[in-house]
């Protein structure tokens, strides 16, 4: 088995060809919700909600406050896509499809970046920010974390959101949300 941890900024944990995901113990308040054939997982408040839908090449986790099933949409939690074969459907590796995809959002002119780095970790290039974005309901703050695996095609995007009024105290959930992330390197 073989774990990598990296406490960087927000830290995550790489697994690759293990045969059962052995996790740390959740923080309190919170559970484990293991995902992609129990190869990877996601932290989930008490009481908070959990869905998943899968396309032809995405997998698609939402960890929410709010009931997607029965409003159809959130407005707080953490969304994660996970995107296959980005290099052969999009012809670049992961890391620079996500980076033009910063790019866009960074260049809208509804969009305030308040944050953004990119590093490498543990074979994946990392991109994490902070962005405020405007709508005609209100400001909404998306504090993305990119992984993107140039060697298997695969990009991470994980984006936990919540309206600018309700931030800071979605954020401390948020953070305890994102610091700890369980991926697959494989994948």
């Amino acid at each position: 088995m073989k774990k990598i941890y990296l406490l960087l900024s927000l830290a995550f944990i790489a697994v690759g060809a293990i045969a059962e995901l052995d996790l740390p113990k959740a923080p309190d308040g919170y559970k484990w919700i293991k995902i992609l054939n129990d190869k990877s997982a996601l932290l989930q408040p008490d009481g908070w909600f959990y869905r998943e839908d899968h396309l032809k090449n995405t997998d698609a986790y939402f960890v929410s406050k709010e009931d997607i099933g029965t409003q159809g949409k959130f407005s707080t939690g953490l969304s994660l896509n996970v995107l296959y074969t980005i290099d052969e459907r999009k012809g670049v590796p992961p890391s620079e499809y996500a980076q033009s995809a910063i790019k866009r959002i960074q260049d809208s002119n509804t969009a305030e970046v308040v944050k953004s780095s990119t590093d490498k970790a543990g074979g994946f290039v990392r991109m994490m920010g902070k962005v405020r974005i405007k709508h005609p309901e209100g400001a909404v703050f998306n504090h993305y974390l990119y992984l993107a695996n140039d060697q298997t095609g695969t990009l991470w995007c994980y984006v936990f959101e919540s309206p600018e009024e309700e931030w800071d105290n979605a954020w401390e959930i948020g953070t305890t949300m994102m610091k700890l992330i369980v991926v697959d390197s494989d994948i």
